[in-house]
């Protein structure tokens, strides 16, 4: 249906600003705090032509140009509510008009404020707004920078404006350090005038006025170095000062600290722009991750004011906008020499390579370079009693995934890592020191009584558990029913006891070779390690993924069912991933009430890493899908079964022996239960180590002390993630020296505590698991710790 997109009456702001050239002039501290002061009652014209006359610095603009490069240069897509592709909304977000709405949005950030006009007179236009004339004071577009008023912007749908009175953008914290850097290199210049060139010194005789004419004649016609005529009964003394001041490279010192401190500002850091003294590699590369998590947060603000102010107006213009402008997470570069490794390991198709690197295709019968392939021999038929069977079929269970590209790089990066710390690092950034675990198992299974950790080893068992444990607790931190979360927690013990069963038999294969004869402890043990990579790396990542968006489903889900009388329909969303996969895409737009059955087997996650997700609705149901894509295994909904995973469908549970199913689920509950109060007491002993000491924070003037009674009520004070929590206590020192002062608070209960004044509260983390530590005043003015809390509950 064609659609008028033209204004009906309306004249365009933009072609009557009258805009004028900026005040230029020196520039110093004083004048930028007076332009302050002058935006601060309402008059910002000073503080912006500041801002302009500063961004001729080089160092500025460029890190300036990076945040806002890395969104314009950024794959930016728009899909409609079933998940597909709107191809007239992507034509538009490749124009020249879109990428100046992509920069306006993004200048936000650095000026506090940002304005454009929208032009469909002519297709899609937009022009930005100079900032001088947008008043958010009197929320007016100004046609004068001078003026007091100007025209409405409120009602106006052609207008985009972002921001907020009382934010002067990062170029106010950047100011400074460009206005000292520039005067510094005023006054580098003048020290090289002085003393960068060699002094000549003419000395004459003082009854011999003449010559003295003679040789100042003589030193001013000999080039520009300085010079200086004195008589020979006289003296000069030019005294230096002593260290790096006399060489002048205090003042580049001076100057590199003034562009550190402008790129920390804008960028997070400075290596990804500047060479740092040290030259390390790794420093850059951790530079590089600070950098980009500040892409990732433009990113998402983008695309919060794309959905929010710009999708309105386009739909509003007759575009095909109802859906959501996204920023699809972006596939690292693979060299040659990585594509070669990964092509080992996963089945890459031709046809990227051939895209990949521009190399065209060969025609029948043309000669090819490199070598040719050797024949390849026909395998004989295998026998339905092959004992490598079994492992094929486990190891198809984690094989649907789908990876990202460059993924097998980044767990190169992790083995580094792995090898060097001994921990694994799961999402979230989630860590745990498996390495230790496994060797303790290996040990066991090798030395001691095989029959008696032959049910399950409690080291294997941990290392799945403990952070499949971790995942599902950070999701059900708002679930009110506990009976539910703990038998959430149970069923997830039990899904590690089954796969921690079915690797122990395989470890404890490996104790004799194929003449039975016992192996050596170190042949053992490289063979133990090999499963154990598959185990407890490969599959433990994908099972940590899948068991966050598990409970996360679930949580959700309980949730739904409480605003059931409102949204009683659910619909299936298109996954968020890269790569989506095919099957789940039809269920994308599938409306169906809460209640219904087919949630009881769809509810995703839907296979390993799958990314769908629900949301609730009130819109109108839709039929049933036919066919049947989800696995067995994910024909499950978290939110009622109280399991990430359908356990009795996993290979784990299909090939355990029947008669030990009943007593491995109990074993898995009765290790979860005794490695968590092992927990407790390990942590108790290991913490009063600490009682007695008193303990700085830079955020306050007091010093915070440990006790036994505090340190036990950290310790069983609930708490959504415990073995979190208990790791946490275990670092107590570094938490209490680096958390963040948030405030203090009366003791309100003075008649059952008073000994205790007020409560002081500390923010920090440990492991991606925020905290709130709790330090209570006493009427002694001492300072000790209280307790630990969940950060999130006690913020609700």
């Amino acid at each position: 249906m064609a659609t008028n997109r033209k204004s009906q009456g309306r004249e365009n702001i933009y072609p009557q600003i009258v805009i004028k050239a900026p005040q230029r002039s020196t520039s110093d501290v004083t004048k930028w705090r007076t332009a302050l002061r002058s935006a601060d009652m309402g008059r910002p014209k000073q503080l912006f032509d500041l801002y302009e006359d500063l961004l001729i610095d080089g160092v500025l603009s460029d890190a300036v140009e990076k945040r806002i490069a890395a969104i314009t240069n950024s794959e930016l897509a728009f899909t409609n509510l079933k998940g597909e592709k709107v191809q007239e909304i992507i034509d538009l977000i490749d124009t020249l008009a879109f990428e100046e709405l992509l920069t306006c949005i993004m200048q936000k950030k650095f000026w506090g404020r940002a304005a454009g006009e929208f032009d469909f007179s002519n297709g899609f236009g937009f022009n930005p707004i100079p900032y001088k004339h947008i008043s958010l004071e009197t929320q007016s577009i100004l046609l004068n920078d001078s003026d007091s008023s100007g025209i409405p912007y409120l009602n106006d749908d052609f207008l985009l404006v972002l921001g907020n009175q009382r934010d002067r953008g990062l170029y106010i914290k950047t100011a400074p350090f460009t206005i000292w850097k520039r005067g510094g290199f005023g006054d580098y210049a003048q020290w090289l005038e002085i003393f960068g060139m060699p002094q000549r010194i003419g000395k004459y005789s003082s009854y011999d006025t003449q010559s003295r004419q003679l040789l100042e004649e003589a030193l001013s016609k000999a080039g520009s170095a300085p010079w200086l005529v004195i008589p020979k009964e006289s003296d000069v003394e030019t005294v230096n000062n002593t260290g790096n001041g006399s060489s002048g490279t205090s003042y580049n010192d001076f100057r590199k600290a003034c562009n550190e401190e402008m790129l920390i500002t804008v960028l997070g850091q400075t290596l990804t722009t500047v060479q740092g003294d040290k030259g390390a590699r790794s420093l850059g590369e951790v530079h590089k991750q600070v950098e980009e998590s500040k892409n990732k947060a433009d990113m998402r603000y983008t695309q919060r004011v794309l959905n929010a102010y710009v999708k309105p107006i386009l739909i509003k213009r007759g575009f095909p906008a109802e859906g959501n402008f996204v920023f699809p997470e972006a596939a690292e570069p693979l060299t040659v020499d990585e594509l070669v490794s990964l092509s080992t390991i996963i089945k890459i198709p031709t046809s990227y390579i051939y895209d990949r690197h521009g190399i065209p295709r060969p025609k029948d019968g043309e000669e090819t370079a490199g070598k040719q392939p050797a024949l390849s021999i026909e395998p004989k038929e295998k026998n339905d009693t092959d004992p490598k069977k079994k492992d094929k079929e486990v190891n198809d269970f984690f094989v649907e995934a789908p990876a990202k590209p460059g993924a097998e790089i980044k767990h190169f990066i992790q083995r580094l890592k792995r090898n060097i710390t001994g921990k694994t690092v799961l999402a979230d950034n989630y860590s745990i020191n498996i390495n230790k675990l496994i060797k303790r198992a290996i040990r066991e299974l090798y030395y001691e009584d095989q029959q008696q950790s032959a049910l399950v080893n409690k080291n294997l068992f941990e290392a799945t558990n403990t952070p499949l444990q971790t995942a599902i607790n950070r999701e059900l931190l708002y679930v009110k029913d506990s009976e539910f979360i703990k038998q959430f927690r149970e069923n997830t013990a039990v899904f590690a006891a089954f796969k921690n069963h079915l690797q122990t038999k395989e470890i404890v294969t490996l104790l004799h070779d194929e003449e039975g004869n016992l192996r050596s402890f170190s042949k053992f043990k490289k063979l133990a390690l090999q499963i154990s990579e598959k185990y407890n790396v490969s599959w433990l990542q994908t099972e940590y993924n899948t068991a966050v968006r598990a409970a996360r489903s679930a949580a959700n889900f309980k949730k739904f069912q409480e605003t059931a009388d409102l949204y009683p329909n659910l619909e299936y969303v298109r996954s968020s991933a890269t790569t989506p996969r095919i099957s789940h895409e039809q269920y994308a737009g599938t409306i169906l009430p809460i209640n219904h059955e087919w949630w009881k087997t769809h509810m995703p996650p839907s296979d390993w890493n799958c990314q769908c997700s629900v949301r609730q609705t009130d819109k109108e149901i839709t039929s049933v899908p036919g066919e049947e894509f989800v696995n067995s295994a994910f024909q499950n909904n978290a939110g009622e079964s109280a399991s990430f995973v359908n356990i009795d469908e996993t290979p784990f549970y299909k090939h355990s022996e029947e008669e030990l199913r009943v007593k491995i689920e109990k074993e898995g509950v009765r290790l979860h239960k005794e490695i968590l109060k092992e927990k407790r007491k390990e942590t108790l002993s290991e913490s009063k180590k600490s009682v007695g000491k008193m303990y700085t924070n830079p955020d306050v003037n007091f010093k915070i002390g440990l006790t036994v009674k505090g340190i036990k009520e950290a310790i069983n004070n609930p708490i959504s993630d415990p073995i979190a929590k208990l790791d946490a206590i275990t670092q107590i020192d570094m938490l209490l020296k680096t958390a963040k002062y948030v405030g203090a608070q009366a003791n309100t209960k003075a008649d059952k505590k008073p000994h205790i004044l007020r409560y002081h509260y500390f923010e920090t983390a440990y492991n991606s698991v925020e905290f709130i530590i709790i330090v209570e005043e006493n009427i002694q003015g001492k300072y000790n710790l209280y307790t630990i809390v969940d950060k999130k509950k006690t913020a609700e």
